[in-house]
């Protein structure tokens, strides 16, 4: 029950989201190009570092140095145009809900509105808001492109050494299942917390 709960959850804010198509399509394009660049300045300077040892090689160091200082440019605007779409992403989202949830309270009969705590409603429109609204810019900060990164990683070191490729594959699913598990212990702690804010607004 809780699983579905959880899956019809999901399935309504990836929804809502989508209701911001332009945002997401400049999101997603943003993230892609964050992470090739991340990927591809590593790749230069390898190139850099082999043209150290080669004798004469004076010109192609420096014009793959300059590649590497546009690279780190560009890398760096991306990534603060990122911040800003996410966050006008979950902005968005955020307001949309909060006048759904003000609308829906409008609307409720008021036996229901006064057995409920105060402070407890408060918290749901305000403080839960501002953490599902945390999460988000976390998973599109962190989330996206981390998965994103190892995808493409995983594709460079198969062309260059498969038993480095073996080593990440193994040892990213288990920081997935370790980190599973720290959420699992702690969801009732946050819980509790979330009760507690509603009884100190009460």
């Amino acid at each position: 029950m809780r699983r579905q709960t959880a899956n019809q959850t999901l399935k309504r804010l990836v929804k809502d989201l989508a209701s911001h198509p332009f945002l997401l399509f400049l999101a997603f394009l943003g993230t892609i190009a964050q992470v090739g660049l991340s990927i591809y300045l590593p790749i230069l300077i390898g190139q850099v570092i082999d043209q150290v040892l080669v004798a004469d090689s004076s010109p192609v160091f420096w014009q793959i140095f300059l590649q590497m200082l546009l690279v780190v440019i560009g890398n760096t605007l991306v990534q603060w145009a990122n911040s800003l779409l996410y966050n006008r992403l979950i902005f968005s989202y955020t307001r949309d809900l909060r006048e759904r949830i003000i609308h829906k309270l409008h609307r409720l009969p008021i036996a229901f509105v006064d057995q409920q705590g105060s402070g407890e409603m408060v918290s749901r429109v305000t403080t839960d808001i501002e953490q599902l609204a945390a999460g988000l810019i976390m998973i599109f900060n962190q989330f996206f492109i981390g998965v994103l990164m190892i995808l493409v990683s995983i594709l460079a070191m198969l062309q260059i050494h498969l038993l480095m490729t073996l080593l990440v594959l193994l040892l990213t699913p288990l920081s997935m299942v370790i980190s599973r598990f720290i959420a699992k212990r702690s969801y009732h702690l946050f819980q509790s917390k979330q009760r507690q804010g509603g009884f100190r607004h009460n």
